[in-house]
């Protein structure tokens, strides 16, 4: 037996595609649940995801003077992304009267014409009347979906603000039990000390994807915390200890700041560049 479908649906378009027999097909994303404001929730996610990851892409571009928001590749969309309510079957109640399959636009990413600004006013009314009819009280849910939305969409691009960092002023530590990775804290915050100062990223490649156990990343964090200002015992101040959570990914953020003075790991000088530790032979502890 077939399970009814809500009365609602919410849809995302993204980009053409093209399968293996060549046909090009407009992509998208329907979001089906049995508690509507949960699809809808899920659906926004999804859209502000998309339209991120493009814009970390440089696939989407907006003038910072006129707003005007431009894809880089316009052939492979639809004019851009959006995200509309779909209705699942015919209405014809307390006024309203539509077709199963009707799609309403709620979102755009693009350009909006005074045709598509109007359309958007119609999506967005008829919304409101379908929640009416339904009974469903949006304004609390969407407020704190729309708190949800963009905590994740500042995680997300505070994570591509991370991995875009020049090497001169980070370094990513990922396998936190290896002997190396402690060598390599240990010789990158030296680097640091003596050029400008940085940032290392303890837990994380610079890909910035690894889900670990967050017991095994504070467990090493408390570690590291004890080991840099032993380390360099006239440095202490110069070292700032975060742990962080974005999006499931744990890590501990060590900041770094320049020091007044010469610093050495195993009589060594190094210094930072855009290419990662630099042993300077000239300055050698003797």
């Amino acid at each position: 037996m077939e399970t009814k479908k809500p009365l609602l649906s919410y849809v995302v378009k993204t980009q053409y595609v093209t399968n293996k027999a060549g046909l090009k097909t407009l992509y998208q994303k329907v979001f089906t649940y049995e508690n509507i404001l949960t699809a809808r929730q899920n659906a926004f996610e999804y859209y502000e995801a998309a339209i991120g990851y493009l814009k970390s892409e440089n696939e989407i571009e907006i003038d910072e003077n006129s707003g005007k928001i431009t894809y880089k590749n316009p052939e492979k969309y639809d004019r851009g992304i959006a995200i509309y309510m779909r209705i699942n079957e015919d209405v014809n109640k307390f006024g309203i009267v539509d077709q199963a399959e009707t799609l309403y636009i709620i979102g755009g990413h693009f350009d909006l014409s005074t045709r598509d600004k109007n359309r958007l006013k119609l999506g967005k009314n008829t919304e409101e009347k379908y929640f009416k009819l339904l009974k469903i009280k949006s304004d609390a849910n969407q407020k704190e979906n729309l708190a949800g939305t963009a905590k994740r969409l500042q995680s997300m691009a505070e994570l591509n603000r991370i991995k875009e960092t020049s090497l001169e002023k980070i370094d990513f530590i990922g396998n936190v039990s290896a002997k190396e990775s402690l060598e390599q804290l240990l010789e990158s915050s030296c680097a640091f000390l003596n050029t400008e100062g940085g940032t290392i990223i303890f837990g994380q490649y610079q890909a910035m994807d690894d889900k670990k156990d967050q017991h095994l990343v504070r467990g090493m964090a408390f570690i590291m915390e004890l080991l840099l200002p032993l380390s360099y015992p006239f440095e202490q101040d110069h070292f700032t200890f975060k742990k962080r959570s974005l999006l499931g990914r744990q890590f501990l953020e060590i900041t770094i700041t320049k020091s007044g003075r010469d610093c050495f790991y195993n009589e060594h000088f190094y210094y930072r560049c855009a290419t990662g530790n630099v042993l300077d032979l000239d300055k050698n502890f003797s």
